[in-house]
């Protein structure tokens, strides 16, 4: 039990100390910093499978005001 105690009233003296305070804020930066970066990376992920068809071309549109020539049927038929 003495170790216990020990161990607190260390962790007490090192937390009033200002060694402690700067590695605990740039844990609390990192993590920000990586929970932004994977939602980000979420979000454009969701993104581009909610608007693959369009970014491949499968939602396209081809018209015109004449009749297209027939060796365009192969393509688009």
């Amino acid at each position: 039990m003495s170790t216990l105690m020990t161990l607190l009233r260390h962790a007490r003296r090192e937390w009033r100390g200002a060694e402690l305070k700067p590695v605990l804020a740039a844990l609390l930066v990192a993590v920000a910093a990586a929970t932004g970066v994977l939602a980000f990376s979420d979000r454009i992920e969701r993104t581009l499978a909610a608007r693959s068809g369009e970014l491949i071309g499968g939602d396209a549109v081809l018209s015109s005001r004449q009749p297209l020539p027939r060796r365009t049927g192969a393509v688009c038929p």
